[in-house]
């Protein structure tokens, strides 16, 4: 985000904070200023997750392979990162009991 778009969303949350019945000793800018954080934070996790969705589609890493075939894990040449962790737990699970 641009910074003229911070202080666009800023002024909306400081008015419908300000639109609140608050006690006297409540500073509504401090208020304002914690969601605007808080919406920060958000949005950022946001696309942290789309990141990791789209990162267990992508083909499994050769550290990952490597230690499949270590593990004597038989798979397809196209297995994703995610079913590559998969089979690593489930290997390793099984190796614990």
């Amino acid at each position: 985000m641009k910074a003229k778009e911070y202080v666009e969303q800023f002024s909306q949350i400081l008015q419908i904070v300000n639109e609140k019945s608050w006690s006297e000793n409540v500073n509504k800018t401090e208020v304002a200023l914690a969601i605007l954080r808080e919406l920060g934070k958000d949005r950022r996790m946001e696309i942290m997750r789309k990141e990791r969705e789209q990162a267990k589609e992508q083909p499994a890493t050769e550290k990952q392979k490597q230690y499949m075939d270590d593990l004597d894990i038989v798979y397809s040449e196209n297995i994703t990162k995610e079913e590559a962790s998969e089979e690593i737990e489930r290997a390793l699970s099984g190796k614990s009991k």
